[in-house]
């Protein structure tokens, strides 16, 4: 790990012709010594770096792409007119929102109120012995209640493979657990576009009942039954197997429009109750009196591509670099997909525009005015002065 760490920092300070490091992301596999590798990281970059990041499934950069063994990735930048400041606020475990909202407090307390936000949070918790998930909902409710108007905001939850071992965050010198952070960047403007990966399948049904991040009845019907319905599925099914591939969409946009993608935030189903009907969510959001669409998955990397260059070409100042937020589901080998949406980013992106991509638990973004939780998703962010 202290090797992997010490060649990585070293190639990204290389590969820069960076004469020092004013900031870096660090990001791993949970198959390394956190400590070791941060360690050896810090060694390579100096004690004046600010430095945030923690485990992630895998790396992306503009030619490497990896996951599930011992990835290492290093973004590293030095500039005069760029502000960096890092907030983090720990005890995650013990309340997603009061976290948030203490995250918020010291963002504003530390005057970077108008920067753009890059949040990170523990995705895992095992603090009891038994996985559970700390949910983003909760947590980006918290930070935007700190906010008169809400934040530019973009991140996801970090976690280092697909067993949901624990996870280690990177704040400085310091490597925690249970924190959510906030990397604050000043003095740049961030550009951001959504990729689901998800189209709306039929009509819009309500959601009737609900009981925390479970979706009891759909349309005044249990909601599995309503499910099973949908997808034109007879007798008896072992939905233990099949369960991950719900996903629903709420659409923030006009209803009555033409589908756009960055209207949707797209909701992932964890697991069933066979027994009560009830779809188990991996986020609490879809409450009673919330219109959904039954999804289905279709990641194109023609379309990533697409929009990747889209956005390229909405700039109006170069690019500095560019931050891709994958949800780890998406990668082929997890989602039995015959190629990686993050290859149709790095191949729009070239080589003139560093790229730093992580896989991530859950993403966080904005969908029309609303700071959003989200799944199945990804977030490509491009930096410009």
């Amino acid at each position: 790990s202290a090797s992997a760490g010490h060649a990585a920092a070293t190639q990204a300070m290389s590969v820069g012709a960076l004469s020092r490091c004013d900031f870096a992301l660090l990001f791993c596999t949970a198959q390394h010594d956190a400590a070791a590798l941060h360690g050896a990281v810090r060694a390579v970059l100096g004690p004046a770096a600010r430095l945030a990041g923690g485990y992630s499934v895998g790396i992306v950069t503009n030619d490497e792409l990896a996951y599930g063994g011992t990835e290492v990735g290093v973004l590293a930048v030095e500039s005069d007119a760029i502000r960096f400041d890092l907030f983090a606020v720990g005890d995650l475990q013990q309340g997603a929102r009061e976290v948030g909202a203490a995250l918020g407090r010291q963002i504003q307390d530390g005057g970077a109120r108008d920067a753009n936000l890059i949040v990170l949070y523990d995705y895992v918790n095992r603090t009891s012995g038994r996985f559970k998930m700390n949910m983003a909902s909760p947590l980006i409710e918290g930070l935007a209640s700190a906010f008169a108007e809400p934040p530019t905001v973009v991140g996801g939850g970090m976690f280092g493979d697909m067993l949901c071992s624990e996870t280690w965050q990177f704040v400085d010198d310091r490597v925690v657990q249970q924190h959510a952070l906030a990397v604050a960047l000043s003095g740049v403007r961030m550009h951001t576009t959504v990729m689901h990966g998800c189209r709306p399948v039929g009509r819009y049904h309500t959601i009737t009942s609900t009981d925390g991040n479970r979706i009891l009845a759909i349309d005044g019907r249990p909601a599995l039954d309503v499910i099973a319905e949908l997808l034109g599925l007879q007798g008896a099914l072992d939905w233990r197997k099949y369960a991950f591939f719900i996903a629903l969409g709420v659409n923030r946009g006009d209803p009555y429009a033409d589908y756009r993608e960055e209207d949707y935030a797209v909701r992932l189903c964890a697991k069933v109750d066979a027994e009560t009907r009830a779809l188990i969510m991996y986020e609490p959001d879809l409450q009673e009196g919330t219109q959904v669409q039954l999804m289905r998955r279709t990641v194109s990397s023609e379309q990533v591509a697409e929009r990747t260059r889209a956005l390229i070409d909405s700039l109006d100042q170069p690019p500095l670099f560019a931050l891709y937020i994958d949800c780890a589901g998406r990668a082929s080998s997890f989602a039995g997909l015959d190629e990686e949406d993050a290859m149709a980013v790095q191949f729009a992106l070239g080589s003139d525009i560093p790229l730093l991509g992580i896989y991530s638990g859950a993403e966080i973004g904005r969908v029309g005015d609303r700071l959003q939780a989200m799944g199945w998703t990804g977030i490509l962010n491009i930096f410009t002065f």
